[in-house]
């Protein structure tokens, strides 16, 4: 995959840009808030079936204030949890979409991840990467910082890359794929992580591989939806026509988003040069449960525990 346009420059934020909504937004958004059907607390509400609400009816600026900053999140799950607080600031600066922060409930799950390894003799820890969002930043932002911060964990905490797995679902997943392609092809002009660096695994789960929702293959006048858009769309947290318009927000964000930033953003329709060399980990795989997703009730998380904990069992 040749790159006719690379990026050279750190990224400019401006903060100024999130959650913006004018005194009747607000106002709106709040009277929307009191009639949702309280049957579980607000959080569990924002976190399960209620969320689909949410992303039908709430513009991105009034998710963004409901939602918080990741930042915030994760102060307030650590108080909660009574464990340290501990941020490290880098200089150039997780969510939902590219546009919303990480969630408690999200935090708790690895938390949990980490203690059922601890119980099997495994210490791991845990970094949550807490990367601009729209509009407050476009692509490659994300990418920038998180490549940053990759760069940090290597080279100043002297993380081995052997020990290091990247997780991440939904736009983390998007972002992880993200990492691998620029690691294989450098979009960054000098690459921020060093050719050849050999990470452990990565996970990703329900990765946001199309922010289009068109596979195009070699036809690339095609338009149909892909499955996993309209299939479920009757039951899935997220519906169909909002991920298609946060995913319409990224790609226009972008600087160049039919050309040099499109198989990083759109990993399914990217070239095959650009996938070569990605699977030479064993350990990255795409099983996430026994039967069709369609089906009953699958139970993820056991899945996904013996996933890590295979990672790092076998040296």
């Amino acid at each position: 995959m040749s790159l006719k346009n690379r990026y050279s420059t750190p990224p400019r934020l401006d903060e100024s840009k999130f959650g913006v909504l004018s005194l009747p937004q607000y106002v709106w958004m709040k009277v929307k808030l009191m009639v949702i059907p309280r049957t579980l607390p607000l959080k569990r509400i924002i976190g399960d079936s209620a969320f689909r609400f949410l992303a039908d009816y709430f513009p991105e600026p009034e998710l963004q204030q409901v939602l918080g900053t990741s930042v915030s999140v994760y102060s307030t799950w650590a108080r909660k949890e009574n464990l340290p607080i501990t941020i490290e600031e880098l200089e150039d600066g997780g969510g939902g979409a590219y546009i919303f922060a990480v969630q408690i409930f999200t935090i708790s799950f690895w938390r949990f991840i980490q203690l059922q390894l601890e119980k099997r003799g495994l210490k791991v820890g845990i970094a949550i990467m807490s990367y601009s969002l729209v509009p407050v930043s476009q692509f490659p932002t994300p990418l920038w910082q998180t490549s940053r911060a990759l760069q940090h964990l290597l080279s100043v905490e002297k993380v081995k890359p052997s020990n290091l797995v990247l997780v991440g679902d939904s736009a983390g997943g998007n972002l992880v794929s993200q990492v691998l392609s620029s690691m294989l092809h450098p979009l960054f002009d000098p690459p921020i992580i060093p050719n050849g660096t050999r990470l452990r695994g990565a996970y990703m789960m329900s990765p946001w591989i199309s922010l289009t929702g068109v596979y195009t293959g070699e036809d690339s006048t095609n338009t149909q939806l892909l499955p996993s858009f309209t299939e479920n769309n009757h039951c899935d947290v997220v519906g169909r026509d909002a991920l298609l318009s946060w995913g319409k927000t990224v790609l226009e964000g972008a600087p160049n988003p039919t050309t040099t930033d499109y198989p990083y953003l759109e990993p399914i329709n990217a070239p095959i040069t650009a996938r070569r060399r990605v699977h030479n980990d064993p350990f990255f795989d795409f099983q996430v449960a026994d039967g069709p997703l369609g089906g009953k009730r699958q139970s993820l998380t056991p899945k996904i525990l013996e996933w890590v904990w295979k990672c790092f069992e076998e040296k």
